[in-house]
This record gives C-alpha cells, structure tokens and sequence, in this order.
C-alpha cells in the first residue's frame, strides 16, 4: 500500500474491506471486472486530456458493504473513489429485469405512459423503433449484452459522479466553509457534516452536472467513431435515438437507486440530496446542453430519449416494489424546478474555481490548460 493513499484505504477498511472480483459470484465477478477496467481507463483519458481536470493517481476500490452507496475521498492530496459491492448488486439485478419479460420485454411493457409525450417530439420512425425494440435481434447474447451495458453506464455514471466531487473540489471547499477537515463525502450518509442539507444538495448537484456531461461526451463520442459505450457490440446502425434513450437507461437507473429515500411528490427534499425528479431534470438539462452543441442532436430529441428512459425505469422500480414518485411530476414543472437548483448551486459554489486551482497545482499542473467542456466546445 502507498502511503501517500493510506488514509483512503483505512476509510475503504472501515467500510467493510476491498473486494476480490474473482470471490464474487456470476455475474458481478465480470461486472465488477469490466466496471473496474472501464473505470482505469476512463482515469487514463481524463489525466491525458488537455480539456478535463486530471484525476492523478485517485485509487478505485469496491468496497465489500451491502448497502447502495459510493464515496469520494480526499486528504493531503490522497484521492480515491469507493463503489459498494450493493451498488453492483442492486444495479445488476435491476438491468437484468429491465431486459426481462417482466421489463421492455414484457406484454405490458413497462414506459407505455411515455408514448404520448414522445409524438410530440420524435417521428414515427424513431417512436416505432422505440416501441419494438427490434425483438427480431434480441438474442441471448444480444440481451446479455444490453443488460451489462445498461448496468455498466449505471455504474460509469455513479463513478464520474464521485470524479465530480474530486476534480471540482468539493472536499477541500467545503473543508474551508466549515472550517475543519472533511475528508470523506458519501453518495448516502453525510449525516455528520457541519453543513445544512440544502447546502449539501448544491455539491450533489454540482456532481451530476459533471457526471452527465463527462458520461454523455464518452457516449457521443464513441458513436462517432462507429462504436457504443461503454463496452461495444452489435448495435444497429444509425439508431440514434434508441442509443440515447440506452444511454439515460442507465443515467435514471443509477438517479432512482440513490434518491429512493428522498422522493416527493413536491420536488423538495429533505435529506442531504435533492430528489429523484430534481436530479433528473438536472441531468437532461446538462446532457441536453452538451448535446445540442457540439454534437448537435436537437434538444427535443434528447428531451424525449430522457423522458422514455425515465418512464421505463420509474415503471420497473414501481413493479419491483420501490419508491417511483418522480414521474408523477408535471414533467415542465420539474425541468423548471432542476435549472432553478442549477443556478443556485453555482451562487452557492461562487469562488470553487480557486480550490480548483490550488488542486491543480498541488498536482503540479497549470490551472489554464483545463477549461472543462463549456468553454472548450466554444471555441471549436
């Protein structure tokens, strides 16, 4: 163990432990083993980027605890990321049943109150597409396939949501607003921090606005080299919009699984993060507006991908016994809701631009080289 990482391993420890992916049973031993893999790689792109922040040398463990939970850590420049084996479990589990006879398979498929708000915002062609799942291809194989890539998106997003917290500074920031040392942020269980919940929601929300845009530039990019993300296979050719509503499949599963505790049908929230439909709306307005440039895919065409995604996963978590209350929002009503959060998370978050600076340059990089994707996307 380096010990420049060890405090991110005693946190690890007390947490239950790092998991051996070859103890694990099938299959969230090659779950585990891709999501591990993809997530080095993605640690390799994002260092050797002259547009993303670095994420160094940041460990990337699966924490042996039962619980749906993840955690970013950061002390005297030692940065890791923590998955909980419940993460993968309930993940898996829950892709397996979207990819089921209980799920898009089913007679009664789940998602069908989508097809309303869909004719107002794709063709006919794109909403048949949706409706069929081309079931002439869905081989075993092919539904292996789509079931670990919705589960590995799930996982890809709870992962650069935890980068988020890392690259932005939250750690070191709010270390400085509250005055002592906080070392460690949970995706669930901040309960100790000396911080309202609503300020805490503002480091959530900060956090998703990177994931979403980190995840949906890997996806838009690997399309356009012919491929899909994370892990590629047989896809049909062309079908944008059914590869965007595969891509929020795994956005809102991971969003339902960590806001089950904090849904309302008031879009308020009163725990330590905002509710399922808030953060939701946040990602559909963040992904929406990375994809409208540079990738230019129309807005509305994301907006419905989104919204059939949700309704799917809404119905699922509804069938399997979970709290599944953000689609009974006024779908406007919550985008307002979401962009409302969004500015005033970055009122509250006014001036992280200098822990973002004194980070990168503890790591011995010049802080003007990395302007994140708003600004860089203008310029091309």
């Amino acid at each position: 163990m380096s010990n420049s990482h060890r405090s991110f391993f005693e946190v690890v420890q007390e947490r239950g432990g790092a998991v051996n992916p070859a103890r694990l049973p099938f299959p969230l031993q090659d779950l585990a083993n891709i999501t591990l893999d993809s997530c080095t790689q993605i640690r390799v792109k994002i260092n050797s980027s002259p547009l993303l922040w670095p994420l160094g040398e940041a460990q990337i463990q699966i924490v042996n605890n039962d619980d749906f939970n993840a955690f970013a850590h950061h002390r005297q420049g030692c940065e890791g990321i923590g998955i909980y084996l419940g993460t993968f479990e309930r993940l898996t589990k829950l892709s397996i049943a979207l990819w089921s006879e209980e799920g898009l398979l089913s007679n009664a498929r789940v998602g069908w109150r989508a097809n309303e708000v869909l004719q107002d915002y794709v063709g006919a062609c794109e909403l048949e597409h949706w409706r069929t799942l081309h079931k002439s291809i869905l081989s075993e194989e092919h539904l292996a396939q789509r079931r670990m890539n919705t589960a590995l998106t799930s996982l890809c997003y709870v992962f650069m949501h935890e980068v988020g917290h890392l690259v932005r500074a939250h750690i070191p920031f709010l270390s400085k607003r509250a005055s002592c040392e906080i070392a460690t942020l949970y995706e669930r269980g901040n309960t100790s921090l000396p911080c309202s919940n609503t300020e805490l929601q503002f480091f959530e929300i900060d956090a998703d606005v990177h994931a979403v845009e980190a995840v949906t530039d890997f996806a838009l990019t690997t399309w356009a080299k012919g491929r899909i993300f994370p892990v590629n296979f047989a896809y049909p050719k062309g079908d944008l919009f059914s590869y965007l509503v595969d891509f929020y499949r795994g956005v809102c599963m991971a969003m339902f699984c960590l806001d089950c505790g904090s849904t309302s049908r008031r879009l308020a929230s009163r725990s330590n993060h905002p509710v399922a439909a808030v953060r939701l709306g946040i990602a559909c307005l963040a992904s929406m507006r990375l994809l409208d440039h540079p990738f230019q895919i129309p807005q509305k065409t994301a907006f419905a991908a989104c919204v059939a995604a949700s309704m799917e996963v809404g119905d699922l978590f509804t069938r399997k016994g979970f709290s599944a209350l953000t689609l009974e929002n006024d779908l406007i009503l919550m985008l307002e809701k979401s962009a409302e959060m969004m500015k005033r998370s970055e009122f509250y978050l006014d001036g992280k631009q200098s822990a973002i600076d004194e980070r990168l340059q503890s790591m011995g990089r010049d802080p003007r080289h990395f302007d994140q994707y708003r600004d860089f996307y203008k310029r091309k």
